[in-house]
């Protein structure tokens, strides 16, 4: 579990989100991001299902 400022680029626009919440899993005996979490309204953003599970 940790905290990041997460910088990306979303329909060619820099994006920069900061103290996003993350956490680890294993999958397949392997350490994956398991969640981001950066909702401070309550309101899940599209980018945060994106890329929740899928970085390695």
């Amino acid at each position: 579990m940790g905290k990041v400022d997460l910088v990306f680029m979303e329909n060619g626009e820099k994006k920069v989100k900061k103290d996003v919440q993350l956490w680890f899993a294993t999958r397949n005996d392997k350490w994956k991001l398991g969640n981001l979490d950066y909702r401070y309204d309550d309101i899940k953003e599209e980018w945060e299902d994106a890329l929740s599970g899928n970085l390695n």
